[in-house]
């Protein structure tokens, strides 16, 4: 076992996953370098014990998204996702999100899909673009992150009034409801 190891290059090793917990006793590991390698998808568990993690290079891999757990927003470091083919849906958000709260994140993540978002920067796409206001809804009931730190302030000011408005329609639906059960007895 090597825990004393501070870098780990891997590139360019046709490797697709890294077993959960692999990393558990390497707390000095500071940088990995898994680029181009056949990466489908990420284990939550792979970055378990990467205390001291700095940099992170899963470039030039098939990925096409990360689980929200695979990005802890108490963890901030250099995370390369360069040449990756992105869907840019809904299940961007939580890496948008985590994007925007490093300091270390600043590079060009190009959409792959859907065809209306092909070729587009993600970080360009406001959050309405990705998906609709139901699904942000769905997406922060179901994950922990704060997507008002990931759009600009127009989407947020959007989602605000978009769900505003939801809600005095609820409102006054259930308001016409009692009025007319009133009525009827």
């Amino acid at each position: 076992m090597l825990i004393a190891l501070k870098v780990l290059v891997l590139r360019s090793n046709f490797i697709s996953t890294v077993p959960a917990l692999a990393f558990e006793r390497n707390h000095l590991l500071r940088s990995i370098n898994l680029a181009d390698n056949l990466f489908h998808g990420c284990d939550t568990a792979s970055l378990t014990g990467l205390l001291n993690l700095e940099h992170l290079d899963l470039g030039q891999n098939k990925l096409s998204d990360l689980p929200p757990e695979f990005l802890d927003p108490e963890k901030d470091f250099f995370l390369s996702l360069r040449g990756n083919g992105w869907t840019c849906d809904c299940s961007a958000l939580h890496l948008y999100n985590w994007a925007l709260k490093s300091r270390f994140y600043v590079e060009k993540l190009t959409c792959q899909g859907p065809m209306v978002l092909q070729n587009r920067s993600l970080w360009e796409i406001p959050a309405l673009e990705l998906c609709n206001e139901t699904d942000i809804y769905t997406t922060l009931s179901s994950h922990t992150f704060d997507i008002v730190t990931s759009t600009t302030v127009t989407d947020v000011e959007l989602v605000t009034i978009i769900l505003c408005v939801i809600a005095l329609f609820l409102g006054i639906m259930l308001l016409a409801s009692i009025i007319i059960i009133i009525i009827l007895s």
